[in-house]
């Protein structure tokens, strides 16, 4: 699965959330084009007309446009015209034009004429009083040098060479002077219409319907993403290797049917045979949390090895799980046989199953705290002796976050395979599995990747042999289950 995919499946898995945010966005946009009416926009019209060239003048149009639309200069416009804050405005020119427009939208046609006319006299006033309070200081100066340079030339000689310095010092501050005047004059605002004309506005119901579901659409995206972020679920074969490190030797999908998922399970169980663990081998199984997935990729596992010739052997060691799906219920398995101490023999214990190649040693009926009766040297006791018994020991481990004795379990197996739910698993648990598997040493194969199917019933051939004794088998008749009818002791 490509990156891109995963995330398309992280939203499809949440669409109930984009749906109910698509509809919520579009009956917000729906209620607001009721609510909003219809509103007129007011305009205003200043310009800036000079001896310069039409860019330069559009330039400087397009400045005073910037200053209108700042923030601190319409807070300052709205206080000195008293509009309330239901009236909007703004600034705009074209790119080339030395016009500005001042557009006032209120709900009526006379605030709205009003407000861009008293907007555009206003700021048109401020902008000229700012230009001439600039300009006043530097004619002054220069009319105190022109007086200075007047009074040293009554001084000096009328024909002479100083008279003529003087003479031209003077030309030049005034030129300077009128030069200051002319560019105040082409700086400043003039008025070009203060009233050219009201627009008016109605909401469009069908346009805002629609803008809302495709906003809707977006946000419901981005607030699927967000919360499977936060959910932090695995969903593909890439996170279980980039939160885990761990390649992905199978992925077991819920579509498709029962045979598509035989092939599947089928294909996992090649890859376990062509893995390089000798003979005979130890295989535990084992989950994050859930053990249900696991379990059927244990049975399945020594069920379709057993179906290319290899000697299996299935141990129920998830003892409080095996017991609730009810294999075997009722008859000494393993917790019996951890439960009776040393000098005790496993081979009692195992059933045949329903494929000839395929042992099964059931959870057993000891009511036992789980954790107490796997100590490290009992268990290893009974995969000692389980490896006279076949080639393939395949443990059905018990989730390794939920139940301390996995660890023992998946220590002494040669390999581990963790079982990830699909979208159900969180990535936090997953690590806190490899953590644990880590911490004791475990070897692990890899992981599956995959979801509980619906077609995992009784009809399966994997859950069949794995469940019940063929016809005629020893104990298929009715036990007791106690140990007086078997010879338990070595």
């Amino acid at each position: 699965m490509s990156p891109l995919q995963a995330q398309l499946d992280r939203v499809r898995r949440r669409q109930w959330l984009v749906i109910a945010i698509m509809v919520v966005a579009m009956a917000g946009a729906v209620a607001f084009s009721l609510i909003a009416g219809t509103s007129y926009t007011g305009r205003a019209a200043l310009s800036v007309t000079s001896d310069r060239t039409p860019e330069q003048d559009a330039s400087l149009a397009r400045g005073y446009v910037e200053y209108f639309n700042q923030d601190f200069a319409q807070d300052t416009l709205r206080e000195r015209t008293g509009l309330p804050s239901t009236v909007s405005f703004e600034a705009r020119n074209s790119a080339t034009s030395p016009i500005m427009y001042i557009e006032a939208t209120a709900s009526e046609v006379e605030q709205a004429t009003e407000a861009a006319r008293a907007l555009a006299t206003a700021f048109r006033e401020e902008i000229n009083r700012g230009v001439a309070q600039q300009t006043e200081q530097q004619i002054a100066d220069l009319r105190a040098e022109l007086d200075t340079a007047r009074a040293r030339l009554a001084e000096v000689p009328a024909n002479g060479q100083q008279s003529s310095l003087l003479s031209n010092e003077i030309g030049n501050i005034q030129s300077r002077i009128q030069q200051i005047q002319t560019d105040t004059f082409n700086n400043q605002l003039k008025e070009l219409s203060l009233n050219a004309g009201v627009t008016s506005k109605s909401s469009n119901v069908v346009q805002n319907a629609v803008l809302g579901l495709v906003g809707g659409f977006i946000l419901g995206v981005v607030a699927a993403l967000v919360l499977a972020s936060a959910e932090d679920r695995l969903v593909s074969p890439q996170q279980v290797r980039e939160r885990l490190g761990l390649d992905t030797l199978a992925r077991i999908k819920r579509g498709g049917g029962e045979e598509q998922r035989e092939q599947q399970l089928k294909s996992l169980a090649n890859v376990v045979s062509l893995s390089d663990m000798s003979r005979p081998a130890i295989l535990a199984v084992t989950s994050v949390r859930s053990a249900e997935l696991s379990a059927e990729v244990a049975e399945s596992l020594a069920f379709y090895r057993a179906q290319q010739g290899e000697r299996t052997l299935l141990i129920r060691a998830d003892l409080e799980s095996a017991r609730s799906r009810g294999a075997h219920t009722g008859r000494p398995g393993l917790g019996d046989f951890l439960a009776g101490g040393p000098g005790v023999r496993l081979q009692p214990f195992v059933l045949p199953s329903g494929l000839g190649r395929m042992l099964v040693l059931p959870a057993g009926s000891s009511r036992d705290d789980p954790y107490a009766l796997f100590g490290p040297e009992r268990f290893h006791d009974a995969i000692q002796q389980a490896s006279h018994l076949a080639d393939l020991i395949v443990i059905d481990a018990p989730a390794i976050v939920d139940a301390a004795e996995a660890q023992v379990i998946c220590a002494s197996a040669d390999r581990t395979i963790l079982v990830v739910a699909e979208g159900t698993t969180r990535a936090s648990d997953a690590v806190e599995a490899r953590e644990r598997l880590d911490r004791v040493h475990a070897q692990i194969l890899g992981a599956v990747i995959g979801q509980v199917g619906a077609e995992r019933t009784e009809s399966s051939a994997a859950r069949r042999a794995a469940s019940a004794l063929p016809a005629g088998a020893p104990g298929n008749s009715s036990s007791n289950g106690v140990y007086d009818e078997m010879d338990v002791r070595a």
